[in-house]
């Protein structure tokens, strides 16, 4: 069983802390050395505005300063963890608010972000198509939506409006009647919603998800490093539940994160450099961090990290 080396691991706490933006080594610090938390929520709040949603490059890859849903699902990945503490409470309450009031009955979920995204730099697959009103990630309604209602649910008594009970009906009824999965993202979400409801609702659509899951994992360790595909982990993120993803293949992920980090103390994003130039420059970087982050985090998980105890 491959571990990763202490000396590798502080290499790659100081790439989150060089490259990486303030919110991800406040993280770091946060899950391994017990500190930081008010620090977490004190950045946090830079990237809240006024509306009560999140934005200002809250997700790198637009640069939008506006608020968001996509943005502030991001956001609530953060504040569920330090729920108990009264300024991220606050801030969740806002985020709630704002979420309802943007939220699109039609559709019975949201758009990832508004069209103004436009006038800011962003990559490709954020640009809004100015006569759907829709960017790419909108053809799969779960991004961001199930995971939306996945807090909405969790915080369910400081709704104003919206009925959570029912929009968790309606999201395990979209995920159990889709017949084919073309969008890692949405299942990502959908694993978020899995995780917060309780048990007897999770259950109603864990088998879909372990189809989904069994359709858009790339098993083949020769994609990882040169291709955008979804790896076992970027599913998995402790051994609790492994969605049916056999272990021999969660071995070979956690092995490959390890030999690349111990190669090159960081995580690069597998997409590639070529969008980020210009006013897109910073968004490098701070994938850089984001998922070297992800990489430590899923790995002490494993309990695959030399660290003193």
């Amino acid at each position: 069983m491959q571990i990763l080396s202490k000396e590798t691991f502080l290499k790659a706490s100081n790439v989150i802390k060089e490259k990486g933006r303030p919110i991800d080594f406040f993280v770091f610090q946060s899950h391994f050395f017990k500190k930081d938390e008010d620090k977490i929520i004190n950045e946090l709040k830079k990237f809240q505005n006024e509306d009560g949603g999140f934005g200002n490059n809250l997700e790198p890859d637009f640069r939008l300063p506006s608020s968001s849903p996509m943005a502030t699902s991001i956001a609530f990945q953060h504040l569920i963890k330090f729920d108990d503490n009264i300024e991220a409470k606050e801030m969740i309450i806002k985020g709630l608010d704002y979420l309802e009031k943007v939220f699109i009955s039609e559709r019975n979920g949201w758009l990832a972000i508004p069209q103004k995204v436009n006038d800011y730099p962003h990559t490709p697959w954020w640009h809004v198509n100015e006569d759907t009103g829709e960017c790419p990630i909108d053809n799969h309604w779960g991004n961001p939506s199930a995971e939306i209602i996945g807090y909405l649910y969790n915080y369910r008594e400081h709704l104003a409006k919206l009925n959570a009970d029912k929009l968790v009906d309606y999201s395990i009824d979209y995920l159990n009647q889709k017949d084919q999965f073309q969008s890692f993202h949405e299942i990502y979400c959908y694993i978020r919603l899995y995780k917060i409801l309780p048990l007897e609702l999770s259950a109603r659509f864990y088998d879909k998800l372990k189809i989904a899951l069994g359709e858009l994992v790339s098993l083949d360790s020769k994609e990882w490093s040169n291709q955008y595909v979804a790896r076992p982990l970027d599913f998995i993120k402790d051994p609790e539940n492994t969605f049916g993803i056999d272990d021999i293949y969660i071995e070979e992920n956690l092995n490959y994160l390890i030999e690349i980090l111990e190669e090159k103390n960081a995580i690069l994003p597998s997409w590639g450099s070529k969008f980020y130039n210009s006013d897109m420059d910073n968004a490098w970087n701070e994938w850089i961090g984001v998922l070297t982050l992800r990489a430590l985090l899923v790995l002490d998980s494993f309990s695959r990290i030399e660290l003193e105890k």
